[in-house]
């Protein structure tokens, strides 16, 4: 059994006629490889009339053939799975320089636009700060013009109130120096009244002035009552007359 073994006899046996038996279809791959499964599935024809292999020997041999080649086919697909990522690695690496150019302005992109929208963000903020200030400025002005405007109307109010005190200051100073001006008058006239001699016995020149005083009296309408109302007891004591008339 062991000599038939080292004669390499595998995936075929020879049948007593000398052609190659294979069980299903093709076990080869596309590459020319076995498969696990066509490892297990291998059917080898059984030699009637002479000695041939040991089948449970065959079988072990075939279940260490097909955990061999599983592991290897695993480790070739790990391995080139590395090989295809190294491979895309190194593209990315070794980038031509118009595709570095392309990816540096795409970020310089990027870039900008995020500066963009934060610089928009804080011209946002800024004119919303500045609205509530402008607002803030403008009430407070407000409120100071009409501050300013009571004021105002107070302090012409209190102008006003001067102005009218001084005129009745003005009025009563006016009424005090009017008296003043017609008792000085008054006096005047009793005095010109007590010059006045007796008209039976007086000269010419005096009884012209008389009637001329008595003439300028009816135009002014005050002395003419109080001349033609004097009588000759009245006329020879002039300081009661003076007190009287007073």
């Amino acid at each position: 059994m062991g000599e038939g073994h080292g004669h390499g006899h595998s995936a075929v046996d020879v049948a007593e006629n000398g052609s190659a038996v294979r069980a299903g279809s093709d076990p080869h791959g596309a590459r020319g490889l076995l498969s696990p499964a066509a490892v297990r599935n291998q059917v080898f024809t059984v030699v009637r009339l002479r000695e041939g292999y040991d089948l449970a020997e065959v079988d072990r041999f075939l279940g260490q053939v097909e955990t061999t080649l599983s592991r290897v086919l695993r480790d070739n697909e790990e391995l080139r799975a590395r090989q295809d990522q190294a491979e895309q690695n190194i593209q990315r690496a070794v980038m031509s320089p118009g595709d570095s150019a392309v990816r540096i302005v795409e970020i310089a992109q990027e870039a900008a636009d995020r500066t963009l929208a934060m610089a928009q963000e804080e011209a946002h903020a800024i004119l919303a700060r500045a609205q509530e200030q402008a607002e803030t400025v403008e009430s407070d002005a407000l409120g100071r013009a009409a501050l300013l405007q009571r004021e105002a109307r107070e302090s012409h109010r209190d102008v006003l109130e001067r102005r009218v005190e001084g005129l009745h200051a003005f009025v009563a100073d006016l009424g005090t120096r009017l008296r003043e001006i017609v008792d000085s008058e008054m006096g005047r006239l009793h005095g010109l009244l007590d010059e006045l001699p007796d008209p039976c016995g007086a000269p010419p020149i005096l009884a012209q002035h008389a009637a001329s005083d008595d003439a300028d009296g009816e135009r002014d309408g005050d002395t003419a009552p109080l001349v033609s109302g004097l009588t000759a007891g009245e006329q020879s004591h002039p300081g009661a007359n003076g007190r009287a008339l007073g």
